[in-house]
């Protein structure tokens, strides 16, 4: 059994995905993390794309029809692994040495088994730190953010990300970005995956409410 399922869905961003698979691939093997990649390409049409991921490194390639959505797609990667846990990660993420073994030990530390869903600090291309985390949205934050509202200074504060300064340390949050998400498979089962009826955005907030709702 490997350590970590690591599930890449791809949709007109090829370049990126064979780029991330290589990565992913480096970066287990310097962290000594054993890694199953998936990819599921989602109806894009691209000539000798799962030759280019396999020359990347050794991957599993699901080519579906159509898009199926982020969601459902990575709920098929998902059930190709066998791993405690999974990896949800966009094809457009880099890896950095160490951040595999920080995950998995992160959530391997006996103080950390109520801990279900984990991210990491992400930083852009200069480097610098990008919000990724925030409390779940109140009704009044999704009704707001549907009117415009949420573009008034001070308006949905803490939503949909938390400060900078509350990403300096790790600490609970209300959600967890789905560009980078790990999650136990025990969770994820229980929660039968992500919530296919949501086709792009919002999978994310919602599988980590109702992993909150178990206590997780």
């Amino acid at each position: 059994m490997t350590d970590v399922d690591v599930v890449i869905v791809n949709y007109k961003s090829a370049a990126h995905t064979v780029k991330c698979v290589d990565a992913v691939l480096a970066v287990a093997r310097q962290d000594g993390v054993t890694a199953q990649v998936v990819v599921v390409n989602n109806g894009d049409d691209i000539k000798g794309f799962e030759a280019e991921v396999h020359g990347a490194g050794d991957a599993k390639v699901v080519m579906n029809p159509a898009n199926f959505g982020f969601g459902a797609a990575s709920n098929i990667g998902a059930r190709l692994g066998t791993a405690p846990f999974i990896l949800f990660l966009n094809p457009d993420a880099q890896l950095y040495p160490g951040s595999l073994r920080a995950f998995t030990s992160f959530l391997n530390a006996p103080n950390n088994a109520g801990v279900g869903i984990a991210g990491p600090e992400i930083r852009d291309m200069s480097g610098s730190v990008v919000p990724s985390c925030s409390r779940l949205p109140s009704r009044l934050d999704l009704i707001a953010r549907s009117i415009g509202l949420h573009t008034l200074p001070r308006a949905g504060a803490g939503y949909p990300y938390t400060s900078l300064d509350e990403h300096a340390q790790s600490h609970a949050v209300g959600q967890v970005m789905g560009a980078a998400l790990m999650i136990r498979r025990p969770l994820y089962e229980q929660l039968q995956g992500f919530d296919e009826r949501f086709f792009l955005y919002y999978e994310d907030v919602d599988i980590s409410a109702r992993a909150l709702m178990l206590g997780m």
